[in-house]
This record gives structure tokens, sequence and C-alpha cells, in this order.
């Protein structure tokens, strides 16, 4: 499991979606992975966003890294769609993920 996945999994132990999935998003294809359903990729395009739209089972988050343009156009179509769609920083996440590795280590 990725850096970011694991930080997405945390989330949805803190939170009341039945399902969150973590999005790593690029130029030509976005990865998805969800704490139940596991990964699965998808076209960055519109014809993936509905795919991955109709894969979304009810009540699910979708948490993705800021990654300048290339996060937006998904984003915007999950929200419009009427997901919640929280997109952090990357700097966030690594911060997350050294204090969380941190107290697993010592404790």
């Amino acid at each position: 499991m990725s850096r970011s996945s694991w930080f997405f999994h945390t989330i949805a132990l803190k939170n009341k979606y039945n399902e969150t999935f973590g999005v790593d998003i690029s130029k030509d294809v976005f990865d998805v992975h969800g704490t139940t359903v596991g990964y699965d990729q998808y076209k960055n395009d519109e014809s993936g966003f509905r795919k991955f739209l109709k894969a979304l089972p009810d009540t699910s988050l979708v948490v993705m890294e800021a990654t300048g343009y290339y996060h937006y156009r998904l984003a915007q179509f999950l929200y419009k769609n009427g997901i919640t769609v929280p997109v952090v920083k990357p700097l966030s996440v690594e911060r997350f993920i050294q204090i969380e590795v941190g107290q697993g280590e010592n404790g």
C-alpha cells in the first residue's frame, strides 16, 4: 500500500463514510484505492470520471492530493455529482504519515 493510500485509509477510520477512496492522479490516468474494494485505475477524462462515479458505493468519500491542474477536473466532476471530495495539500499528507508512522514505531 502506498503512503498516500495508507493516509486515506486512516481517515476512513475516523469518519462517517462507508467507503473512502484515495486518489492518485496524473495527466493520463488516476489510480484509486478504496478501504474495502481495493485498487482500480481509470482514464483521466470524462469517460473515466463517469466509470468511477458508477463504481462508487453510497456514502463514499473521495480524498485526493492537490496536484495543480490534474486533480481539479475530477474533483469538480465528483462534487457536482454529490460526492464529498476533500482535496488536501501534499505536505499535509507527508506530515500526517510521518506522525502516524513514528507513533507506530515507538508505541
